[in-house]
């Protein structure tokens, strides 16, 4: 997983980002953000105010966890595109202004609605870049209410299809049609025992790309996992299982990380209880930004089985 995120970096660091000293130089974090009078959580890179500018800034994952917006990302332009309801904002890595449009048609452009790249060290202190976006920008964009208390540096957004919290985000996944090839062959027939905590799993063979496996039981000890070879892991066998695909033909990268329980991952999201067996990582890509999501392995489960 580090290996691919410090790939990510490699590929748009270079061209996007000034120095990160200068960076951290202009940033107040001592903001909080709500949504309909819910305090966020940004566990993927910190809210922020850019002191120079009197801007705030907030991760591109916020828009779709906590605005409840569909968003896309084009690796190409270096841009994002968030719907929701009527209504799309298209936002650009240093790109002056925001194009909002309504029911598809363009109502207006935004000034102050340029996103950034940002370096965050992540939990294991490797340094990665993350698309920071104009909180009041996209937000106003996509139709929200927003104030700001300055006694207390907190955002309010107001947003009356702002999602119902009914499902937890690591209840559930979405295969991605252009990216999911790995996923089904590696957890279509994967087989999980709740009753006795044991895992069935055959890692894949790809003819169009290269698969990689990484495994460890107790204590750090490596397990060594064959491909084509189904494997049945009792409790207390494994602690984690990595499996990376490269693609030859689109270059897109699929990357799935299982641990038995929830325990081992909460710091990745402070949200996570800990009964949770067992939850994936996946940190797959087809361009620069693409935000790593926990889910448990029911909510791929799931999500492989509404593909169909």
């Amino acid at each position: 997983m580090k290996s691919k995120h410090i790939l990510f970096t490699m590929i748009c660091v270079s061209a996007l980002l000034i120095s990160s000293n200068e960076v951290w130089a202009n940033q107040e974090h001592n903001v909080t953000v709500r949504v309909n009078g819910i305090a966020i959580s940004m566990t993927e890179a910190p809210a922020y105010i850019d002191t120079n500018l009197s801007l705030t800034y907030v991760p591109l994952r916020f828009v779709s966890e906590a605005l409840g917006a569909e968003v896309s990302w084009n690796s190409d332009e270096f841009s994002a595109t968030a719907k929701l309801d009527k209504r799309e904002v298209e936002v650009g890595i240093d790109r002056e202004t925001m194009k909002v449009t309504q029911n598809g048609t363009t109502v207006g452009h935004i000034l102050e609605g340029k996103a950034r790249l940002d370096e965050f060290p992540n939990k294991d202190g490797v340094v990665e870049g993350r698309t920071m976006v104009p909180l009041r920008a996209i937000s106003e964009g996509l139709g929200a209410k927003v104030d700001w208390t300055q006694e207390t540096s907190t955002v309010d957004i107001t947003l009356t299809s702002a999602p119902v919290q009914t499902t937890k985000p690591w209840e559930t996944w979405t295969a991605d049609p252009e990216n999911s090839e790995l996923a089904v062959a590696l957890f279509e027939p994967m087989k999980y025992d709740k009753t006795t905590k044991t895992l069935t799993i055959k890692i894949p063979e790809f003819t169009d790309g290269e698969v990689t496996v990484r495994g460890n039981g107790p204590k750090g000890v490596k397990l060594q996992l064959k491909k084509n070879v189904e494997y049945v892991l009792k409790d207390g066998e494994w602690a984690q299982i990595y499996v990376e695909a490269h693609k030859n033909s689109t270059g897109n990268v699929e990357t799935y990380c299982i641990y038995p329980s929830s325990k081992a991952v909460r710091g990745f999201d402070s949200r996570l209880p800990d009964d949770l067996e067992p939850v994936v990582i996946d940190s797959s890509s087809k361009g620069v930004e693409t935000p790593a999501k926990v889910v448990t392995l029911d909510a791929i489960f799931a999500g492989l089985h509404a593909k169909k």
